[in-house]
């Protein structure tokens, strides 16, 4: 969580939606991945599984998601989930694999600044 590069991020402990959108991009999993399945993430489906995972509002009444910029870790991982059946939405696997795919494309992300 920490160990991602957050140039001018606001906070140590959470990611904007920009840094998590260059996560995901970074970890391969935008786009298409297999011709033999359909698994195409796009990134609009990476920006509403980060509001997606934003949750409700405590308190709030109203019922509304919240509006945050910035994700916390619990979020973090919830978003990622959703990503990983997203991204497999309609293949054979089960929903384990399929988080546990995402899981492991962002656990292998080289970041941008560390490509050579």
């Amino acid at each position: 969580w920490q160990w991602w590069p957050q140039a001018g991020a606001e906070s140590e402990d959470a990611l904007t939606i920009t840094e998590f959108g260059m996560l995901i991009e970074d970890s391969g999993l935008i786009g298409k991945t297999s011709a033999d399945i359909e698994d195409e993430l796009t990134l609009k489906e990476t920006r509403q599984a980060f509001a997606a995972a934003q949750g409700e509002e405590e308190g709030g009444g109203s019922g509304g998601l919240k509006h945050n910029q910035q994700m916390d870790f619990p979020e973090f991982i919830e978003a990622i989930a959703r990503l990983g059946c997203l991204k497999w939405e309609n293949g054979p696997l089960p929903v384990l694999k399929k988080i546990e795919g995402a899981c492991l494309a962002v656990c292998n992300a080289v970041p941008r600044a560390n490509r050579k």
